[in-house]
């Protein structure tokens, strides 16, 4: 059974590593008629270039460039106008890595002999490597008009063309290359690419079928195939699609590999599981899905203690392995060992792309444990490594916020804002301290920055129209705001509270119980929404529902004064006649 290497699918790869120009020196001709040119001082002249090319390549075969060089030179210019020992020099200056002078030869070469087509080959494949992607496709056209029935420029040329973007030439070349060999699966693999490149997804799909009616078990084609079933939601219609490759070639990884990561999307954590542990048993040293299955374990919510082990098993190879890491102090966390967890997390140093978010938990850890001034001083340094790490500013404020400093929340937001005045998180969350500093107007302000940016922002929306409303104020504004908000997020709790706070406020009793009882069942630990609840109940005259709710609230809220008193007012009543 045919098997065909998985990496990532561009030729272009290939040419810019060396290894295409590596192929064609290592090619060298010694038969065939030497193709010297026809010097003007004589015979003798001649014969002693070609002695010196001799010698030249005896020191090739030898592996002594230097000295290979040397005689190729004396060869050449004995004989200057021999695109031949160009095109040998061109190879040698290659080996040592010096493109610029090789590429000079080269277009000598092809001046000297338009119809020399190694060296066309060579000079095309060697402006790719420098991504000059305009000469290349230059020269590769002239190779396919050299010799239009050999069918290896087509690919490379049809490459290029779709790197530069021009879909409709590579779809053209690679056309062209299925009319040499019909059954060229590559050709086919590639013009289903470059359509998924036009996002013309249809026409892709029809081809990566094509392709995989030629060789079912090319695992390219039916990941990428698969890639546009998950991406419309195609969900059956994948699984069955990566089934049937994995029945096609049964030790195939990699397909294998997105049938687990998509399982795990689709929270079927079991299969998942099974899928990864099959992956395992054909190749235990793949790290990758060591990962994988750990993540699987972790998400799955039943079994840390595997999500540990198989997180260590990719650290014990991996230890700067940060990604890896982070995820196995969050296990250790839902195993209430948090001093292991806090141990991991500090390992991760600030050079990591997971600094800023290993820092945060470690500080959530403390700040959990009741340890709330370590947690700010190790968010606080955290800033002075990262400092335009907006997350960083954000958490540090709200952990200030927290312990009641609001001053200090306000000084490191806005501290961030110079470093990053265009966030708007940052202007949002200096807008929500304001808000509870009581500085209603400048909270209002940082909001409508945020909306100038993103009119449709809908926590913006929600927030300025609720303020409006809470205080009575603006009411006209303040329902176009809500009303909107809403209509963006009809599912976020937090905007029906406002929307049916909105309506107690304009005593539309009905549409306030609505929306607020619908804001509860959502957000059931809110207390500030059950208040807004008890309240409308109260204003429907419903007092034992309010009541109800009032005491739900005060559980949620036990420090609140306010609640205390709306209770005592409805039982006071009922106390003073028993």
């Amino acid at each position: 059974m045919q098997r065909h290497d998985t990496s990532p699918p561009h030729l272009l790869r290939f040419l810019i590593t060396g290894f295409f120009c590596t192929v064609i020196i290592s090619c060298t001709h010694f038969g065939g008629g030497w193709q010297f040119g026809t010097p003007s001082w004589g015979e003798s002249s001649r014969e002693e270039s070609y002695y010196h090319y001799s010698v030249g390549t005896l020191h090739t075969l030898e592996g002594d460039v230097e000295k290979a060089i040397d005689e190729y030179r004396i060869s050449l210019g004995l004989d200057p106008s021999s695109s031949f020992l160009h095109e040998e020099l061109a190879k040698l200056y290659l080996r040592k890595g010096e493109k610029d002078e090789s590429i000079k030869l080269l277009e000598a070469a092809v001046t000297l002999d338009p119809a020399n087509y190694d060296a066309h080959l060579l000079l095309g494949g060697l402006y790719g490597s420098m991504k000059n992607y305009k000469g290349a496709i230059e020269e590769y056209n002239k190779i396919i008009a050299l010799n239009p029935g050999r069918p290896e420029p087509y690919l490379f040329l049809g490459l290029f063309y779709q790197e530069t973007e021009q879909y409709d030439d590579a779809i053209r070349v690679f056309t062209e290359l299925l009319a040499l060999e019909p059954q060229n699966v590559a050709a086919h693999y590639y013009v289903a690419r470059t359509y998924v490149m036009k996002k013309s997804l249809p026409e892709a799909e029809a081809w990566f079928k094509k392709t995989l009616a030629l060789d079912p078990a090319y695992e390219l084609a039916a990941i990428e195939l698969g890639l546009i079933y998950e991406t419309e939601k195609r969900n059956d219609e994948a699984i069955k699609l990566y089934g049937d490759s994995i029945a096609a070639d049964p030790e195939g990884i990699n397909i294998r590999f997105r049938l687990g990561k998509m399982l795990v999307k689709m929270e079927r954590y079991e299969e998942a599981i099974r899928t990864f542990e099959d992956i395992l048993k054909i190749d235990d040293t793949h790290l990758e899905t060591n990962f994988s299955l750990g993540l699987a374990y972790y998400f799955q919510g039943k079994n840390y203690e595997r999500a540990v082990e198989e997180f260590g098993k990719v650290l014990k190879t991996e230890p700067a392995n940060d990604r890896t890491r982070y995820f196995l102090a969050s296990a250790y966390e839902k195993l209430n060992r948090k001093d292991d967890a806090l141990r991991e997390l500090s390992v991760i140093g600030d050079e990591s792309d997971v600094y800023a978010t290993a820092q945060i938990h470690r500080a959530l850890i403390l700040k959990d444990t009741g340890r709330i001034d370590e947690a700010i001083e190790l968010a606080r340094m955290a800033v002075e490594k990262k400092g335009k790490e907006e997350e960083l500013y954000i958490f540090l404020s709200s952990l200030y916020d927290e312990k009641g400093s609001l001053g200090e929340a306000e000084a490191i937001v806005k501290r961030g804002l110079v470093l990053l005045p265009e966030s708007l998180d940052l202007h949002y969350r200096l807008g929500i301290i304001y808000e509870k500093m009581k500085r209603h107007d400048e909270s209002i302000a940082e909001m409508r920055k945020v909306l100038e940016a993103e009119p449709d922002n809908a926590e913006a929306l929600n927030f300025i129209g609720y303020s409006y409303a809470d205080r009575g104020m603006n009411i006209e504004e303040a329902e176009v705001m809500i009303k909107k908000a809403f209509e963006l997020k009809p599912d976020n709790g937090y905007i029906m509270d406002s929307l049916g706070w909105l309506y107690f406020r304009q005593n539309k009793v009905d549409l306030a119980l609505k929306y607020l009882k619908s804001a509860f069942d959502i957000l059931p630990g809110d207390a500030t929404i059950a208040e807004h609840l008890g309240d409308a109940y109260l204003q429907a005259g419903l007092n034992e529902e309010a009541l109800l709710i009032y005491r739900k609230a005060l559980e949620l809220n036990p420090e609140s004064a306010t609640l205390k008193e709306k209770i005592e007012s409805l039982t006071k009543p009922a106390t003073e006649g028993s």
